[in-house]
């Protein structure tokens, strides 16, 4: 692990501290994109929608993007973008598309259940496709629902802290299919460091 490795993992580890994730979520993409660059773009859209969507419905009303608040006031997100191998439906190559793993924190328990965050995002989903068609823009055509069921878990201390970062079952995987990113562009974190 190098020195930057290092301080982030330091600050995330501190963040997750004051400010434990309650939510391990794993999102896919219809498109099995194979660019870092194309993944963060979804998930900087994402996360921004979402962060309106939870605002609006904890309110009960629309209210303006610079009345959200952010971190640690609001909710918190951090992402890791991986590889992994996945067979192509239509061409039945072997591909090594990457996936989303979104640890959510501070939403203060409005979600009981890994049911109820999934039908709320679902239905988030939906209804940014919905929106897309009307006014022809991206949102978030790309992402599959997420119907199975490790799709959403509750955060578990012992295993997601450590599971993007230094997780030992993943060190090999590491070696074919390349580490996990931090996503530094969508990162929510504490802003002083120690």
């Amino acid at each position: 692990m190098n020195q930057l490795e290092t301080i982030h993992k330091e600050w995330l580890m501190k963040t997750w501290d004051d400010y434990p994730p309650e939510w391990f979520i794993t999102f896919r993409y219809r498109n099995q994109p194979k660019t870092i660059k194309t993944v963060e773009s979804y998930i900087s859209e994402f996360h921004k929608l979402f962060r309106q969507k939870f605002h609006w419905r904890i309110k009960g009303r629309v209210t303006r993007s610079s009345n959200i608040p952010m971190f640690p006031q609001g909710i918190g997100m951090v992402h890791f973008h991986e590889k992994s191998d996945d067979v192509n439906e239509n061409t039945g190559k072997l591909v090594q598309p990457f996936h989303t793993h979104t640890h959510l924190s501070n939403t203060k328990g409005y979600f009981k259940t890994p049911n109820e965050l999934r039908y709320f995002i679902n239905g988030f989903i939906q209804e940014c496709k919905k929106k897309k068609k009307q006014d022809g823009s991206r949102y978030l055509e790309n992402f599959c629902y997420l119907n199975r069921e490790e799709d959403v878990r509750v955060w578990n201390y012992k295993h997601h802290s450590q599971y993007n970062i230094s997780s030992r079952k993943k060190k090999m995987k590491e070696y074919l299919v390349g580490k996990p990113e931090l996503d530094i562009f969508s990162f929510d974190h504490l802003t002083t460091h120690f």
